[in-house]
């Protein structure tokens, strides 16, 4: 009977953190499944064995933007306007959706 490979205690990216999944840190995995790339401080060696191994990791599927139930306010901008907007309805939030998203009509 085949034996279960053991994880290695500590992430092969960064020596000083513990390992997450596919043997890299919380961070590396993070950012190759969120965004696609390695963070930038990894050095050069560790750097190409964490890129090794990124291409296994799975990307996080997202909806596009358009099929959004809700109105992304991380931008300050963004926010800024949905405010104005919302000012502008004397902050009747259901007549604010419904003319920033008219789709989300029930």
């Amino acid at each position: 009977m085949a034996r279960p490979k053991q994880r290695p205690a500590n992430a092969i990216c960064h020596a000083d953190r513990p390992a997450y999944a596919r043997s890299v840190c919380r961070e590396c995995y993070d950012s190759v499944r969120w965004r696609g790339t390695l963070p930038t401080t990894l050095p050069g060696e560790a750097r190409k064995m964490a890129e090794e191994i990124a291409g296994k990791v799975p990307r996080a599927g997202r909806k596009p933007a358009s099929e959004s139930t809700y109105i992304r306010t991380g931008r300050p901008r963004v926010a800024e306007f949905v405010a104005g907007v919302a000012v502008k309805n004397a902050l009747d939030m259901e007549k604010t959706v419904e003319e920033l998203k008219p789709e989300l009509r029930r």
